[in-house]
C-alpha cells in the first residue's frame, strides 16, 4: 500500500524468469485486508481474508514473517 520508493515499499525486478514473478505475485496477492472494529478492545484492525480460489499463500506468509523479524530487530527502514 506504500508508494514506490517510500519506506516500506518494494517492487519486482525486471528479468527473464517471469514464471517466478507470477508465482510470487499469486502468493502475495492471495489474501486481502478487511478493516473490522473490535468492540472488546475498542479499536479497528485489519483482518486478512483469503481470496476465493487462491489457496496458495506460502511465499506471502514467508515475506510477512521476514518483515516482522526485521521490525523486531529494528532493521525495517
Amino acid at each position: 500500500m506504500a508508494a514506490l520508493h517510500d519506506v516500506g515499499s518494494w517492487s519486482l525486478w525486471k528479468g527473464k524468469n517471469l514464471t517466478f514473478h507470477q508465482m510470487f505475485v499469486d502468493h502475495t496477492d492471495a489474501e486481502y485486508p478487511e478493516r473490522v472494529y473490535v468492540e472488546k478492545t475498542d479499536r479497528t484492525v485489519d483482518e486478512w481474508r483469503k481470496r476465493p480460489g487462491r489457496p496458495d499463500n506460502h511465499v506471502g506468509d514467508c515475506l510477512v514473517m521476514c518483515l516482522v523479524a526485521q521490525a523486531m530487530l529494528g532493521r525495517l527502514a
